[in-house]
């Protein structure tokens, strides 16, 4: 998704079901994930368009750290390639 982003939004042309599929996720976990993120303010959805309302809330929410998109393989260690954070970071 790195440059796919204008004015805070970018086309997300996937169902929740196809996004579950995708994860591995059910349903209902995909809507209950993308209900937090609504009602948080982080983003909100529009004719398959997701719309980023609060682009430090949501890099917070998700432990981002931008250096992530600039460091090599050979500088990362195993533990920061599978640390996404979790449920109860929500």
């Amino acid at each position: 998704m790195v440059g796919l982003v204008q004015d805070d939004s970018f086309v997300l042309p996937l169902t929740q079901v196809d996004i579950g599929e995708a994860t591995g996720l059910t349903n209902v976990h995909v809507n209950r994930v993308l209900r937090t993120l609504r009602e948080r303010g982080l983003l909100k959805f529009n004719n398959r368009r997701a719309v980023i309302l609060d682009r430090n809330g949501l890099a917070s929410l998700g432990n981002f750290d931008a250096q992530f998109l600039y460091a090599s393989r050979s500088n990362i260690g195993e533990a920061d390639l599978v640390h996404c954070g979790g449920p109860d970071t929500w």
